[in-house]
């Protein structure tokens, strides 16, 4: 193998493969990169299992051929290189890395070793636009779950209803839904799916850092060897494990009614839950929240500590409502709420709350309350 890079083209893929690098010892193949010279391009694949990742880039390839070298060691080396052309080249397993005055040789494996991406030339089973799947990832998929021991609450499902496509995640204490019309594709034949939520902001993040015009679409495929889904776009290719498990049935906790409805600015209330926030980080985050003649009142009090009371101005139909949540569940999902104003829904201190962006009947996101005394 013999090919010449860019530095700065060879840096940026090999960063974005980083992030799927695995640190399992008992597998040392999977700590390296599997450079692969061929078709005029130099691809760079990383996997840890679970996802993986193939980036194409842009090289004059004099010689085609493949050898994996350590992950970190590359990186690190191609970063601090100087910004000109590079050249690589594979001998008996070790890579000569040549650019200007400087000459390494980084020790690597055979590439028979690396365990190959599954690619597929199939019809997608969905298409999505780019700021689509950009908006899912930052406004669904936080709200999954990071325990381990619950693996379809670590997930995002997909179904297909009502000629919609709804996107649903949760932990338990917080839920977050979306829905989409689809484009193209075999919708109808699309099943019930769980995507874990790392691959979709995985790839939100990266197909989104290119605010270009051409390759709006992203392409997602269904394997059903090895129950996998292949997202592609441009000169990228990410590959995740589906979900084997049940999602919990959801529908049962959306309220269907609501006795106060309040309409608020969501800069003004993110402000004053951050300041409830410092007092209620001794006392398990609790803020509590008051709805009452056209205001909201937020307040946190932690004996050790000390009180803070905020209010924020806001439209309010309905009766009056108290009720208390955890201000980090809060905090995070106005972190990701489109919009100037949100709107909450409440029915009693003791039922969910639900946040919406006013005029927008395709997402939703709930919070369950936090039981107090008084």
């Amino acid at each position: 193998m013999k090919a010449i890079i860019l530095q700065e083209n060879f840096s940026h893929s090999l960063l974005l493969a980083s992030r799927f690098v695995s640190s399992r010892v008992q597998l040392p193949i999977l700590s390296n990169f599997l450079l692969e010279a061929k078709d005029g391009a130099l691809e760079i694949s990383a996997t840890n299992l679970e996802l993986g990742i193939l980036i194409k880039t842009a090289a004059k390839i004099e010689k085609e051929g493949a050898i994996t070298v350590p992950a970190r060691v590359l990186a690190e080396l191609i970063n601090s290189l100087p910004k000109e052309k590079i050249e690589i080249t594979e001998e008996e397993n070790s890579l000569k890395v040549v650019s200007g005055k400087h000459r390494s040789t980084v020790n690597g494996m055979a590439a028979e070793e690396f365990p190959r991406l599954p690619t597929s030339e199939e019809s997608p089973s969905l298409i999505f636009d780019k700021q689509t799947l950009k908006e899912i990832s930052e406004q669904v998929a936080f709200a999954s779950s990071l325990d381990e021991g619950r693996p379809a609450l670590s997930g995002v499902l997909v179904t297909a209803k009502d000629n919609q496509l709804q996107f649903v995640a949760t932990d338990g204490f917080r839920l977050s839904l979306k829905k989409i019309k689809p484009q193209g594709g075999k919708k109808e034949e699309a099943p019930d799916l769980l995507i874990p939520a790392r691959a979709l902001i995985e790839a939100g993040k990266i197909s989104s850092e290119k605010d270009d015009e051409e390759g709006k679409e992203i392409k997602l495929v269904l394997l059903k060897d090895g129950n996998q889904a292949v997202f592609s776009w441009e000169d990228t290719t990410l590959v995740s494990r589906l979900i084997d498990g049940k999602f919990p049935p959801f529908e049962k906790i959306i309220p269907g009614e609501f006795t106060t409805r309040v309409v608020f600015d969501k800069e003004e209330f993110l402000k004053s839950i951050k300041l409830a926030a410092i007092f209620a980080r001794e006392s398990a985050n609790i803020i509590k929240i008051k709805v009452s003649d056209q205001k909201i009142k937020v307040s946190a009090n932690t004996p050790q500590v000390g009180e803070n009371e905020n209010e924020v101005e806001a439209k309010v139909e309905g009766g009056e409502s108290e009720i208390a949540f955890n201000s980090r569940y809060l905090l995070e999902y106005l972190s990701s709420a489109p919009g100037e104003q949100v709107e909450m829904e409440l029915t009693g201190p003791l039922a969910p709350g639900v946040f919406k962006t006013p005029g927008d009947a395709s997402a939703l996101h709930i919070i369950m309350p936090v039981r107090v005394q008084g």
